[in-house]
């Protein structure tokens, strides 16, 4: 092997050796909880985790949004986590309405009318509506 080649391959192993200490160092500080400043504040990186709580001994959900957080219980997690199914499907069937209406050659603003008035039909019919499934009677 020539110098120049075993200098390139040395060269090529210092990289590697120095990639994989700082992957480690990222590795033990992710095991710590810790998350790099980058990615915390990437509005469009959500950081999902369960912690203890050392005060209270419970499991809680801490939620980081760029540089947002909070610390939900599992009841108040599973209640956003149906809220936000809720919304996409709302959202989903507000674009297929959109399409619907436009696609049939009616302009525009008739959609955006309707789903207006979509809306608050959908807004009025939840208020009605029990959030907590106790509060359902079942007597008729």
């Amino acid at each position: 092997m020539t110098e120049e080649a075993f200098n390139k391959v040395q060269d090529e192993l210092t990289r590697v050796r120095a990639q994989v200490t700082d992957l480690q160092k990222q590795l033990a500080e992710a095991l710590e909880g810790k998350v790099p400043e980058t990615q915390i504040a990437d509005p469009a990186t959500i950081w999902i985790e369960t912690i203890l709580s050392h005060r209270t001994h419970t499991g809680l959900v801490n939620l980081r949004w760029g540089n947002l957080s909070a610390q939900l219980t599992p009841a108040q997690t599973r209640a956003h986590a149906l809220n936000l199914l809720s919304m996409a499907d709302a959202a989903d069937m507000e674009g297929a309405i959109y399409q619907f209406i436009v696609g049939n050659d009616a302009p525009p603003e008739l959609a955006f009318g309707l789903l207006a008035q979509w809306r608050a039909f959908r807004e009025e019919r939840s208020s009605e509506c029990p959030e907590n499934p106790s509060e359902i009677s079942t007597k008729h």
